[in-house]
C-alpha cells in the first residue's frame, strides 16, 4: 500500500521506508510533538526521514515563477514564492494576489517551478485553493505534469472554476513537493 503522508503519535524509524509504502517526499506527521518530516531517502530498513519546519524562514528560499493565464488575463497581480530543497525532494508555496481584479472571468494558469522536475511519468497533486472578495477559501485543482519528458513542459497546471468581478480581489494559494532533478 502506497502512503503519501502518515499521522502518527510517534516518529518514523529506519524501517518506515519503501517495504512498508513510503517514497521520498512523503510526510509524517508526530502529532504527540508536532513535529513534520519529509522523507529523503526510502531504502529498506535505512530510511531517511529528515525534520522539516516551517517556522524556519531563513532556510526558504525565495523563487521567481513565471504565470501564464489561458485566457482573460488579470491586472495587478503580485505573488510570493518560496521553496526549500531536501534531498530530491522540493517544497514550495506560491500565495498568488490581485487586489485591482481586473478580469470578468478567471481562467486556467499555469506556473513554472522553482527546480527542474523529474520526468517521472505521473501527475503529482499539489494543495490549491483560492479565496474571492474575502469569501471563505475553497479547494481547486492543482498538479504539476511530469509525464512529459521535455523539461519544459513539467510545469504546475491550475484549474480555476469561480467567476470574479472586473474589480473583484482574490488570492490563488498552492503548497506542495515533489522530486527534482538534481
Amino acid at each position: 500500500m502506497y502512503r503519501p503522508t502518515e499521522i502518527s503519535a510517534s516518529a518514523p524509524t529506519v524501517n518506515d521506508d519503501y517495504a512498508n509504502g513510503f517514497r521520498n517526499g512523503n510526510y509524517w506527521h508526530n502529532t504527540a510533538t508536532s513535529i513534520h518530516y519529509i522523507l529523503t531517502d526510502h531504502t529498506t530498513a535505512n530510511a531517511v526521514w529528515s525534520p522539516i519546519s516551517s517556522g524556519s524562514v531563513d532556510e526558504w528560499d525565495d523563487w521567481t515563477t513565471t504565470i501564464t493565464w489561458t485566457g482573460n488575463t488579470p491586472t495587478g497581480v503580485s505573488y510570493v514564492a518560496r521553496y526549500i530543497t531536501i534531498g530530491e525532494v522540493c517544497c514550495f508555496t506560491l500565495d498568488v494576489s490581485c487586489t485591482t481584479g481586473g478580469i470578468g472571468n478567471l481562467t486556467d494558469m499555469t506556473f513554472t517551478l522553482p527546480e527542474q522536475v523529474a520526468d517521472n511519468n505521473n501527475l503529482i497533486p499539489i494543495s490549491s485553493f483560492y479565496s474571492v472578495a474575502a469569501s471563505p477559501l475553497n479547494t481547486n485543482i492543482a498538479y504539476i505534469d511530469g509525464t512529459d519528458n521535455t523539461p519544459a513542459n513539467r510545469i504546475a497546471k491550475h484549474f480555476i472554476f469561480p467567476v470574479v468581478g472586473t474589480a473583484t480581489a482574490f488570492d490563488i494559494y498552492f503548497r506542495g513537493f515533489y522530486e527534482w532533478e538534481t
